[in-house]
């Protein structure tokens, strides 16, 4: 299952989330190895090994931060690593390793499975196998569906081959919300600002592919009639989902309506599509059809908002999660409320479920704070740009006011190490650090404390 690691370390006992952390570091490992070789490089340039640590870690968390032009600096062995390394990102080893497993015909064991579920937050083994097959299903169709309608519309404005690589390597990267593209000069997609079909096709690639696998495949179950309703969890990540979408779009268009630098000159059509779009890229797939360095610093703020919050869970994307979001302002109306319990929809959240909530927003919050003042004790940018990299970072989103490929190297490692905590989860991180927990049951006495 894990071949590449050495078989000492295997026959330790690790609990899953040690294993997941050990995949992702060695997988970037291997990526930026491979990027680092000459034949991953254009003749004309060469890259520093830091610069290609940051790439591998930004395609394999599926970000989407550039340190180097991706188009003009690798070769076509070195854009093809790229894409494998977002496609593995976005799917995440073990799926990969199950995949494997289920073509060839061997046996998936128990600590297999216990992995796999582990990484897509799937407690139940039982429907494990079923589940890896409903994934790659949905990837070989989004992932083709894009490409194919991609390729339509690019065939129309090149050969045929740069047609099809374009395309494959767009339809990938979106349904992975990874933010990689080939049109290079740091331009992403600002050349289609006014293109309603490649935009609403990246978009929608982007939504699926950050709804998550959970959401996808029960979904697949109703429309086959093998279950009735959506699960409490894909209710929220849908809910969720659409509301930051609606109301990122309407905030967009409201601060950058009279902004001449970024759509202020645009017909009305234009002004809602651009808004919609960036307002649907920034939870976390990075894609720009604005410069982001030309809008106001009110969107800015707001797009922060929406990049920390980022996807939903079992999916490709980043943040701290759609559902955590929404359990923290459950929680919130209840305490308001004055309820016992926090409840949603009619149902009440189990009390772990709040606690490791808001332990992820709080270990989110001071990854960020602690890697901004770091960052900016030694860059001269402002504390505002500074700020939007490093949230940018930590929710696998990839948008960028323009800083990435300025940064010094420290600055750059210090962006590689919160990509990859945000692509693992900041949770999962401290328990892999964390010592063995008591096995003891002392309950400890109870006092009060005042707060607020």
């Amino acid at each position: 299952m894990l071949d590449f690691l050495p078989q000492e370390l295997l026959k330790k006992r690790f609990h899953p989330v040690h294993l997941i952390v050990i995949s992702f570091a060695v997988i970037i490992l291997l990526g930026s190895l491979l990027l680092y070789l000459p034949i991953s490089q254009q003749k004309e340039y060469s890259i520093s090994y830091v610069d290609a640590l940051f790439i591998s870690t930004s395609a394999t968390d599926v970000t989407g931060l550039v340190s180097v032009d991706v188009n003009k600096t690798f070769s076509t062995f070195g854009k093809a690593i790229i894409l494998l390394l977002i496609q593995i990102g976005g799917l995440g080893y073990m799926a990969i390793a199950t995949f494997v497993f289920l073509v060839i015909g061997k046996r998936i064991t128990l600590k297999h499975r216990l992995f796999f579920g582990e990484s897509f937050n799937k407690p139940n083994l039982a429907q494990i196998i079923i589940f890896a097959k409903y994934i790659f299903g949905y990837v070989l169709i989004f992932e083709f569906m894009g490409t194919f309608l991609l390729y339509l519309r690019f065939s129309s404005i090149m050969n045929p081959l740069n047609a099809v690589k374009h395309a494959i390597f767009l339809s990938v990267s979106a349904f992975n919300n990874a933010g990689f593209d080939l049109f290079g000069s740091f331009k992403s997609l600002t050349i289609f600002q006014h293109d309603p079909f490649v935009l609403i096709i990246i978009s929608f690639l982007i939504i699926f592919g950050g709804l998550g696998f959970i959401v996808l495949g029960e979904a697949s179950d109703i429309l086959r009639k093998k279950r009735k309703r959506f699960s409490l969890h894909s209710k929220i990540a849908i809910i969720t989902t659409i509301f930051l979408i609606v109301i990122g779009t309407i905030f967009i268009f409201a601060a950058e309506s009279q902004n001449g630098l970024s759509i202020g000159s645009f017909g009305l059509s234009s002004k809602i599509l651009n808004s919609y779009f960036q307002s649907v890229t920034s939870r976390t797939a990075g894609f720009n059809s604005l410069d982001i360095g030309t809008m106001t610093k009110a969107s800015l703020l707001f797009l922060m908002l929406l990049m920390f919050i980022g996807a939903s869970p079992g999916g490709t994307g980043g943040g701290i999660k759609t559902t955590t979001f929404s359990v923290l302002l459950a929680n919130v109306a209840s305490s308001i409320a004055d309820k016992e319990h926090t409840e949603i929809m009619g149902r009440r959240i189990p009390w772990q479920v709040v606690t490791r909530s808001i332990a992820i927003f709080f270990l989110s919050l001071a990854l960020i704070f602690f890697i901004s003042i770091q960052i900016s004790t030694i860059e001269s940018f402002s504390l505002l740009k500074i700020i939007f990299e490093v949230v940018s970072a930590f929710g696998t989103v990839g948008l960028s006011t323009g800083i990435t490929p300025l940064l010094g190297d420290f600055a750059k490692v210090l962006l590689i190490i919160t990509m990859f905590i945000g692509r693992v989860g900041p949770l999962t991180l401290a328990v892999f650090f964390a010592s063995k927990k008591s096995s003891g049951k002392v309950m400890l006495p109870e006092e009060e404390v005042s707060v607020g």
